[in-house]
Parts: structure tokens; sequence; C-alpha cells
């Protein structure tokens, strides 16, 4: 693929997740941003590090909750998926509309402004 077929696809991969984002936002999805991510680098060499999910701000699937008795003697519980983690929906359009909002700034206008000269 020359350049231009890797913008376009990289756009397109973009916009395609920022229009269709995923229902559970788990390592699978958040591996297929951090891949989006690397086709950006790829097509425009900058570092799209401070864009991306780390493994500390995906926490473990909460899977079952359990009311606390009315007395207060029994405390709420939550029990975990053990290998699932996920991360929050506010942290994952936060960072992918970052990384958009910052690649978008690098293209070129579509029509530059025409210069008018005289009257």
């Amino acid at each position: 693929m020359d350049d231009h077929q890797k913008k376009t696809f990289a756009w397109s991969q973009m916009n395609s997740l920022q229009e269709h984002p995923p229902s559970r936002l788990d390592q699978e999805a958040v591996k297929h941003y951090h891949e989006i991510l690397n086709l950006f680098v790829e097509v425009y060499g900058e570092n799209a590090d401070r864009f991306r999910i780390t493994d500390d701000e995906m926490k473990p699937l909460a899977t079952s909750f359990q009311r606390g008795a009315a007395s207060g003697r029994v405390p709420p519980r939550t029990q975990f998926h053990p290998t699932i983690r996920v991360c929050s929906e506010q942290l994952f359009k936060q960072r992918l509309q970052s990384a958009y909002n910052f690649f978008a700034a690098l293209e070129p206008p579509a029509n530059p402004p025409n210069k008018t000269y005289g009257y």
C-alpha cells in the first residue's frame, strides 16, 4: 500500500470505531484501538503513546452484585471475572476523540481558501 492508501485505511478504521464503538470495552477492543493507533503512527510518524490505554487503566469485569442486608450486618459484595478486564466507556471515548483530533489537525485543509487580490 502506498501512503495515501494507508492514510485512507487508517482514517476509515478510526471513523468506523468512533461511529460504532464496541459494546464491551475489553482487552480485544482496546487491542483493536491500539492497532488503529499503530496505523496512524506508521503514516504520520508521530508518537501516539499519550492516546493509548494502559494496563493500569483496565479494571476487572464485575460479573455479579449482592445487596447487603438491611440491618447492615452483611455488607454488599461484588464478584469479578478472573481474566476479563475492561476500561471505562468515558476513558475510551476521551482517548479516541483525542487521537482523532490530534491526527486530524495534522491533515492539510481539504480546500485551501482562495486568495483574491484587488477589488
